[in-house]
């Protein structure tokens, strides 16, 4: 019989959704330095969870170029007396076909709380201006940003309800 006395508690995760989207920037060439371009809000299907991309471009004085930042805000939550989602997320640049040329990503090393109309999280020098411009679209000056979401809930089951069921499923042994 295994025992499990030495917990108070187990932190159990469970996967909410997991959703990819992608906002293209047109006119791309036009945005300044320290100007913050917003995309409209989206949500993965069947949830009301509101999200918002921002991308704004700085002066790096050590690279002595311009850099990319991209910020991920979560605008809203599908449940009202809800206000955080726990997740991890993915920022990425990719080129006319959709293939992630720049990425920057908090998974797997952290998981991040977002609160809604909170702060946002993200990377302030995920690729540089130079870099950027070789792969946007020519035709439309267009740059495709791709976000990935993995949203999950977290839960906590106490340690009196583990040993019981624990023990029960395994007293055969």
């Amino acid at each position: 019989m295994c025992s499990v006395d030495f917990v108070d508690s187990v932190e159990c995760s469970k996967y909410r959704y997991i959703y990819t989207h992608i906002w293209t920037i047109k006119n791309f060439s036009n945005i300044t330095r320290n100007v913050e371009k917003v995309s409209p809000p989206f949500s993965a299907p069947d949830c009301d969870d509101q999200w918002q991309l921002m991308i704004r471009i700085t002066y790096d004085e050590q690279l002595k170029h311009d850099v990319l930042g991209i910020y991920l805000f979560l605008l809203s939550c599908d449940k009202s007396n809800v206000n955080q989602v726990n997740s991890y997320f993915t920022l990425s640049v990719t080129d006319k076909q959709e293939k992630i040329v720049y990425s920057w990503s908090c998974y797997p090393y952290r998981q991040v709380s977002f609160i809604a109309n909170g702060p946002g999280r993200g990377e302030r020098n995920v690729a540089t201006t130079l870099g950027v411009r070789n792969i946007i679209d020519d035709v439309d000056d267009s740059l495709k940003i791709q976000c990935g979401i993995i949203s999950y809930q977290l839960s906590y089951v106490p340690k009196s309800y583990i040993h019981k069921n624990f023990y029960q499923a395994n007293k055969h042994y």
